[in-house]
């Protein structure tokens, strides 16, 4: 029975990140998740006591299968900082142009329509670039003592945060999944200008 229970919760989530990643939260419903999940309400509610709580659940179920694609590639493989910089941008290319669900990320999306009226969600969505962020910079560091210059790795790391999250907005808008891979490869150039290599 537990495990029928933890199927009918993954597919809650799956339908639920997709309905999300297409038309925002706001404008997904609990009746059309229940419908397509062929669920009841009250299995949904069993999962999940409220719609924020399925969203909070749905970020995290999101923000997890992000990191799984992340750390399935071989990015850190390199012994050089800036080839592994340079991974680690083809890797984030790769999987937002590729996700079959659009080419967008949920936290920005999220971040976009909720946090200025909802707290929780800002600091969650805050929480995950933080944590994006700090991926990248041991490797950030290393290349820094490399090059033997003084940059601000701390705003070096949400700079990639913020040029990935940008390109995503524009290749939504423009509807063209190349604008991300474009981007990021001139992000991989600056950075390395920024190191004088």
């Amino acid at each position: 029975m537990a495990k029928k229970a933890s199927k009918t919760k993954l597919k809650l989530l799956d339908i639920s990140k997709q309905l999300m990643m297409s038309k925002g939260y706001n404008a997904t419903k609990v009746e059309e998740i229940c419908q397509m999940a062929e669920v009841t309400k009250g299995a949904f509610f069993y999962y999940f006591k409220t719609k924020e709580d399925l969203g909070m659940s749905v970020l995290d179920y999101y923000w997890q299968e992000r990191q799984a694609q992340f750390m399935a590639s071989d990015w850190l493989a390199s012994d050089d900082p800036f080839d592994r910089i340079e991974g680690f941008l083809a890797v984030v290319a790769d999987v937002f142009m590729n996700d079959p669900h659009g080419y967008s990320c949920l936290a920005g999306s999220f971040t976009q329509e909720l946090a200025d009226t909802n707290t929780d969600f800002r600091e969650i969505v805050s929480g995950l670039f933080d944590e994006w962020s700090e991926q990248i910079k041991p490797v950030l560091q290393e290349a820094n003592e490399r090059s033997g210059n003084h940059v601000d790795i701390d705003l070096l790391a949400d700079y990639i945060v913020v040029v990935t999250e940008g390109a995503l907005i524009l290749a939504v808008a423009r509807q063209d999944r190349q604008v991300i891979a474009q981007h990021l490869n001139l992000l991989n150039t600056h950075i390395r200008s920024v190191f004088s290599v």
